[in-house]
C-alpha cells in the first residue's frame, strides 16, 4: 500500500511540474509569453521561448542552458556574458527575474538558435497587430509573434487577470493584445484591443482602462471606449479623479 501511495504521489508532482508546449494564437502570438522592452532589448520568459524552439531548458546551480540538440546556449541571471556553443558572448542585456519569471533577451537566444528575429515599432500601423509593438521570430516554417511591453511581464500577468476576470463572457489567453502604459503606485493603465466578428465583417476596436491594485491581485475600477468621461463616471467607479489626471485621461466638464 506505501509503494502504492509513493508512486501515485510522485505521478501527481511530476504533472504538476509539466508544462505544455506553447502555441500560437491569433496573429501567430506566441501564448504563455508576453516580452519586456527592457531599454531597447526585449525580454521573454525564458521557457515560453526555449519550449516553442523545441530546445531544452535546465537550471543548474544558477546556469540556465539551453539546447536544441546542434546549438547550446547557456547564460546566468543578471550576467553580462553568455556562451554559445562554449563561446563566450557579450549580452546586451542580461537575463532578469520579474516576480518569479526569467526572462531572456529574445534576440540573442533566439539568433543563437538559428532563428531570425524583426522587431516592428507602433510607429507602423498597417496592420491590427502593429498598434502595440512587437518581436516576430521565425524560423524555418515556422513563426511567433511576442508582444514587446513596457512593463515586467508579471505586471501585465495581473493585468490580463483582471481583464479575464472582469470579461467572463470572451476567451482570453496569452494571445490577447493588451498594451500596458503607465504604473503610478497602486494604479495601472493600459490600452485593450479587441475584435468583433458580426454580419459586417470583421472590426476593430479598442478601450483605455484603469486597474487598482488590492492585495495581491489588479482590479479593473474603469474601461471606456470615449475619449472623455464625466467626473461622475470614474467616481462612481471607485476612481479618484486625481488618478484620472494623474494618467492624462480627459474628464468632461458638466454642461
Amino acid at each position: 500500500m506505501r509503494n502504492f501511495i509513493a508512486i501515485v504521489l510522485t505521478a501527481l508532482l511530476l504533472a504538476s511540474l509539466a508544462v505544455a508546449t506553447p502555441q500560437v494564437g491569433r496573429y501567430d502570438i506566441l501564448l504563455d509569453a508576453h516580452g519586456y522592452n527592457a531599454g531597447g532589448t526585449v525580454l521573454l520568459p525564458l521557457r515560453a521561448i526555449g519550449e516553442w524552439l523545441g530546445a531544452q531548458v535546465t537550471f543548474k546551480s544558477g546556469l540556465i542552458t539551453i539546447s536544441d540538440g546542434s546549438r547550446t546556449v547557456s547564460l546566468k541571471v543578471g550576467a553580462n556574458t553568455a556562451t554559445v556553443n562554449g563561446k563566450t558572448v557579450k549580452l546586451a542585456r542580461p537575463a532578469q527575474v520579474y516576480g518569479g519569471i526569467t526572462c531572456v533577451p529574445v534576440r540573442f537566444v533566439s539568433e543563437a538558435l538559428g532563428c531570425q528575429v524583426e522587431y516592428v515599432s507602433s510607429a507602423i500601423q498597417t496592420e491590427y497587430l502593429n498598434y502595440i509593438p512587437h518581436v516576430v521570430v521565425t524560423r524555418d516554417n515556422s513563426r511567433a509573434i511576442v508582444i514587446a511591453h513596457g512593463v515586467s511581464p508579471d505586471l501585465v500577468a495581473g493585468i490580463l487577470a483582471a481583464e479575464a476576470a472582469t470579461r467572463t463572457d470572451e476567451r482570453f489567453g496569452w494571445d490577447y493584445l493588451l498594451g500596458v502604459s503607465q504604473v503610478k503606485g497602486s494604479w495601472a493603465s493600459a490600452w485593450v484591443p479587441w475584435w468583433l466578428d458580426d454580419d459586417m465583417g470583421f472590426s476593430f476596436k479598442a478601450y483605455a482602462a484603469l486597474y487598482e491594485r488590492v492585495g495581491d491581485r489588479w482590479i479593473r475600477r474603469f474601461a471606456t471606449t470615449r475619449v472623455s468621461d464625466t467626473a461622475e463616471d470614474y467616481t462612481k467607479a471607485g476612481v479618484p479623479l486625481s488618478v484620472v489626471r494623474a494618467f492624462g485621461y480627459e474628464i468632461e466638464e458638466p454642461y
